[in-house]
């Protein structure tokens, strides 16, 4: 028989993977979308699948740092944590070329909206992007696709 521990254990790794396979979703249809925009060929089919891609990820992130967890999956940072920060982070390569959607109509999916709709996760991605696990490398990238936008 498991002790409650180790039910714990298990309901935090499934916990933990559940956030893993939303991440993978998302990864896969932001590659897509993000290859596709960064070589002319984005179609509104690829557009509208990552905005749906990213609103669900990025809702079931938000919702589970509203349940008042310092951490995606709990009080500590895990692998779902370290996944949503990759992700996110190359995810705002679609800000240096916003231009190129708005010329076709299309806004944006990392708009400022998005702060609004979802500030726990917009709030956790800053701050963990400091956290010393995370600001050595992920500091200078965000600052690099900042000076490609400007």
């Amino acid at each position: 028989m498991l002790s409650s521990d180790s039910m714990g254990m298990i309901t935090k790794r499934h916990w933990i993977d559940s956030f893993l396979d939303a991440s993978l979703v998302f990864a896969r249809d932001s590659q897509i979308y993000l290859l596709a925009l960064g070589s002319g060929s984005l179609s509104e089919e690829i557009y509208h699948r990552t905005r749906e891609a990213f609103a669900v990820y990025i809702a079931g992130i938000n919702s589970a740092l509203s349940a008042g967890r310092g951490f995606i999956a709990g009080g500590r940072l895990t692998l779902a944590d370290v996944c949503f920060v990759a992700e996110l982070a190359l995810f705002h390569n679609e800000k240096p070329r916003a231009k190129d959607l708005k010329n076709r109509g299309l806004d944006p999916i990392l708009s400022e909206k998005v702060e609004e709709q979802y500030p726990m996760a917009v709030t956790h991605f800053a701050r963990l992007s400091k956290h010393p696990a995370f600001g050595p490398d992920v500091d200078p990238y965000m600052q690099k696709i900042e000076r490609a936008t400007a």
